[in-house]
């Protein structure tokens, strides 16, 4: 269970899950590992031993969706391109 964390940036606080994304944690070999941050159970992945011979488990990243964008092809030229060409917005 993780109760807090602390740095010298932001002092102590009580992580979120958002947190911990991306970190990894050494665990002992005998042991099962269950992780939690406020009594709610966090998945992770188990990794396999390194080359320092330790296990480990990883907190993985939420998968990132991107808004879509529209791209210049898509857009009117009309408002965007003038006669004279591009404009800066005053004459």
């Amino acid at each position: 269970m993780i109760d807090s964390i602390s740095n010298e940036v932001e002092g102590c606080f009580i992580p979120s899950k958002k947190d911990l994304e991306g970190i990894t944690f050494y665990v002992p070999d005998d042991k099962k590992v269950s992780l939690s941050v406020q009594g709610n159970p966090i998945l992770f992945i188990e990794n396999a031993k390194d080359n320092s011979g330790r296990r480990s488990i990883s907190i993985p990243w939420n998968r990132l969706i991107f808004p879509e964008f529209l791209f210049i092809g898509e857009l009117e030229l009309s408002n965007v391109i003038g006669e004279e060409g591009f404009s800066s917005g005053s004459r």
